[in-house]
């Protein structure tokens, strides 16, 4: 489906007139014409115009000033048109029908589909017979002395500057055929769009959180029903007034609303200035909450607004009370300290002095287990993104406590290190709290779909942000079944559900590479340059796909150095092995064997990616790394074009060699240069 004139028809009901604008036809079409020396149009299947003749000959206007002579020069048009087709794509020449004059055409197609034809002509390769011109002003009404002296005024050229010209027309048709399929894809897009803006309005308008948005002066100027539940105000007793006269913070929000860019949280850009404060109620009381405040930013990159998303903290802060009285606890109740450890909410890890793992929860060992990190948890330093100076920091008392961000896959989580007190209130311990805080941030991300996007960069961000929360939704309730089918005493019943869990599980993960492959494009693939390890780096991508791997009993063999680093946008990498990695997964069957390699040196980076899988059609090979093109029954062809760009934007080439059944090697070579930097 795609959109034509503000409603949805299908894909298959569009003419050259719904894809591209007639007037930029008109203008391409005037300035071949006059640079040809040659008459040119561009008309419909049937023959009939769509845009005005341009350097038409009198010859030609004379003859289609006649209803019979226009008829033949429209059954001349449509009859070189078809032609022109069935040449594939190779245009097709032939004497006009009508007036016997050469003409040339090139087909515009769109997705297999014939939807015009672009003609030139008016010129001939040799004198016609002057008896003849007499004959055909008269058979088709026109006065033979015009037309005669008109054929006098045309010009000849020769073959050679004629199938010069029917060349330059092709690849004029060709570019225009390539801009209408491109045209043709946003609309797609748009409708997509179109058709959920009403849903992603009434997730805001009634989300379990308080969103507003705030000018740049810290007025408000929307809320949704939520916000209003929250302090007890109507709306209209919201609008226009001053964020900061019913929510106060430590935070100065003179400071926000006066350089709202550079007090954006730099690092977790997506979720925005993060802080706690306290939320004026009508009845005057003020209720503790967490505000997150987000910049929205326009194609111009200008803050044109603000989205606030106020959660009521009043039960957080009780659990941290009660968390809090807990570690008072410790030594006194062990009793109530493993039923507070044997919540299935969160993962708690509790890390002594010596920063040894000492005691771990369910819910933490399965995150563990989730995440390919299954070992002796002694071992596993869960600490470390903290930094050991932190954590002395606890210790000593110099810190309360800290929280830290971190993404483990595509889930958000937060870390909480608070130190655990005897009944003395003396340091013993250190408590991680581990919090999947992905929904939190999904929720922040869906407010700033309130303004409307425009762009395919924004559509596609929109996608992508649709896509996580139903990975989240489906991720949650995995967990959940799989908890339970736990309990379960029929032996084939579990296990019949939990290999349907694993089903779906391959589901997510196939969903997770697109997403991937839609946030480069949106723009969210933050390019930061750092220094990291190759192996490590094509490791972390192996993890994700270990789902699919198992499920293919597959074997993927790294055959890296350690001491390979790379310093440049990991990111970027990233992209570019997920999208390899996922391509030979696609293309090997059970037992097969993916192998990545490197044979580099100093300042040259040598990486490949061979599988044995069914290989590539040889007709097939010039195109992979063409945008859109795609063998797969639901590709979209965007994996390898999206390879071959980011590593010719980092200066590098990309090549493939592969055999039908045979398997397929892709190879990156890359020399160092301002982008790129190897060093062994």
């Amino acid at each position: 489906m795609y959109l034509m004139k503000n409603r949805i028809v299908p894909d298959t009901d569009y003419s050259i007139k719904d894809l591209l604008d007639v007037d930029l036809l008109q203008r391409i079409q005037d300035d071949f014409a006059e640079t040809a020396e040659v008459g040119s149009i561009i008309f419909a299947l049937d023959g009939s115009p769509i845009t005005r003749g341009s350097n038409f000959s009198e010859y030609c206007k004379l003859i289609r000033s006649t209803p019979k002579g226009l008829r033949n020069c429209i059954n001349s048009d449509e009859v070189l048109g078809k032609r022109a087709f069935n040449a594939m794509g190779k245009g097709a020449a032939m004497p006009c029908l009508s007036g016997r004059l050469m003409d040339g055409m090139a087909p515009i197609v769109v997705k297999g589909k014939h939807i015009a034809n672009w003609g030139m002509g008016h010129v001939l390769f040799k004198e016609l017979d002057e008896d003849w011109v007499r004959g055909y002003a008269r058979d088709i009404d026109l006065e033979e002395e015009k037309l005669v002296a008109a054929y006098h005024k045309l010009n000849i050229c020769t073959t050679e500057q004629f199938l010069q010209k029917i060349k330059y027309l092709i690849t004029l048709g060709q570019e225009i055929s390539e801009l209408a399929l491109v045209n043709y894809q946003l609309r797609q897009e748009i409708a997509s769009r179109i058709k959920s803006q009403s849903r992603y309005s009434a997730i805001i308008k009634n989300a379990i959180v308080g969103i507003c948005e705030i000018t740049n002066e810290g007025n408000i100027e929307y809320v949704n029903n939520h916000f209003s539940t929250l302090t007890g105000f109507n709306e209209d007793e919201l609008i226009g007034i001053r964020l900061k006269t019913i929510l106060k913070s430590k935070r100065n929000f003179e400071s926000y609303f006066n350089g709202i860019a550079n007090y954006a949280n730099k690092q977790y850009s997506n979720i925005g200035y993060d802080f706690n404060g306290e939320l004026k109620l009508k009845t005057g009381i003020f209720k503790p909450c967490r505000i997150c405040m987000t910049p929205q930013i326009n194609l111009s990159n200008q803050v044109v607004k603000s989205t606030a998303v106020i959660i009521d903290t009043t039960t957080e802060i009780l659990a941290l009370d009660n968390l809090k009285k807990r570690n008072q606890e410790l030594k006194e109740s062990k009793k109530q300290t493993d039923l507070f450890f044997d919540n299935n909410v969160n993962g708690l890890c509790i890390i002594d002095k010596y920063f040894r793992c000492i005691k771990v929860n369910s819910a933490y060992m399965r995150f563990i287990e989730e995440n390919g990190k299954m070992r002796d948890f002694n071992k596993n330093q869960i600490w470390e993104p903290f930094g050991r100076e932190s954590i002395e920091k606890i210790l000593s008392g110099d810190l309360e406590e800290i929280e830290i961000k971190k993404e483990y896959g595509v889930q958000l989580y937060s870390l909480h290190a608070n130190p655990v007190l005897d009944y003395e209130k003396r340091i013993l311990n250190i408590l991680i709290t581990l919090t999947d805080i992905t929904d939190y941030q999904m929720m922040t991300e869906n407010a700033l779909f309130a303004e409307k996007m425009s762009g395919v960069g924004m559509i596609a961000s929109g996608i992508a942000h649709d896509m996580k929360s139903i990975f989240s939704i489906l991720g949650n309730s995995n967990m959940a079944i799989k908890s339970i089918s736990e309990g379960i005493q029929n032996k084939d019943l579990r296990e019949k559900i939990q290999r349907m869990l694993q089903t779906q599980e391959h589901g997510l993960q196939n969903g997770r590479k697109l997403l991937t492959q839609i946030l480069s494009y949106s723009g969210q693939v933050k390019e930061v340059v750092e220094d990291f390890s190759l192996k490590e780096s094509v490791e972390k991508i192996i993890r994700i796909f270990n789902g699919e791997i198992l499920g293919k009993n597959a074997s993927v063999i790294v055959e890296i150095r350690d001491k390979i680093f790379i310093e440049s946008v990991s990111s970027k990498f990233s992209q570019i092995f997920m999208n390899l990695l996922a391509n030979a997964l696609d293309a090997i069957e059970q037992n097969g064997t993916i192998i990545v390699s490197e044979d580099s040196r100093n300042a040259f980076l040598s990486l490949s990616f061979k599988d044995d899988g069914r290989g590539i059609q040889n007709e097939d090979k010039e195109q992979v790394f063409q945008a859109f093109f795609t063998t797969k029954d639901k590709g979209i062809g965007l994996g390898l074009f999206t390879v071959k760009n980011i590593v010719e934007e980092l200066g590098g080439r990309i090549t493939v060699s592969s055999k039908t059944d045979g398997g397929t090697k892709f190879l990156i070579t890359i020399k160092n240069n301002e982008k790129f930097k190897i060093k062994v």
